[in-house]
């Protein structure tokens, strides 16, 4: 879910900006909503919610969404104020919807291993939980099973083969392949 968040005017790259009563009231008047979106995010995954509840109810919040990204676009102060409470309450309907529906929040089950070079990995199942995760090991990369296989599947045909042939093999090291630069002797 792209967030409403109208940036705070940098008086260097946006001088016509500051000083401006409009912007300033569209900017405090979307920081709740901000908040609410970051607490959900947070709680449920990004761009997640929505689709944990009844069809009816989605649309519903998609029109809402529409609404207010209209009225930012018109730089229109009252329908901003108006559409930002719409919304707060749509947020804590999603949330209520899908608890009552037997979902769960996102609770991720995350495995951690540092490599020689002392870089800091973390794998999740989805990508919802990879999100969620990299808002709290900000020490780590975060990948999901999903990446992982992309990357595997993109990068590693020698070992993948390898693996075919031999199931049970296990990876011990890893090295950085060098160019094959020298020259060849016929």
């Amino acid at each position: 879910m792209r967030r409403h968040k109208v940036k705070k005017t940098d008086p260097l790259l946006n001088a016509a900006k500051v000083g401006n009563v409009t912007h300033e009231q569209i900017y405090h008047a979307l920081r709740p909503l901000d908040e609410m979106v970051h607490r959900m995010e947070l709680r449920w995954g990004a761009d997640r919610l929505p689709g944990l509840v009844d069809v009816d109810t989605a649309a519903r919040f998609g029109s809402a969404k529409a609404k207010l990204d209209a009225a930012i676009a018109d730089n229109d102060v009252e329908a901003v104020k108006k559409r930002v409470k719409v919304m707060l309450r749509a947020w804590k309907k999603l949330d209520g919807q899908a608890a009552e529906a037997g979902h769960r929040p996102i609770d991720p089950e995350v495995w951690t291993v540092k490599v020689d070079g002392g870089t800091a990995y973390a794998f999740v199942q989805s990508n919802a939980e990879a999100w969620k995760t990299t808002k709290e090991l900000r020490d780590c990369r975060v990948f999901s099973i999903e990446e992982v296989a992309r990357l595997l599947d993109a990068q590693c045909n020698l070992i993948g083969a390898v693996k075919d042939e031999f199931p049970d093999a296990k990876v011990v090291s890893a090295r950085k392949r060098e160019p094959l630069d020298d020259e060849i002797p016929f």
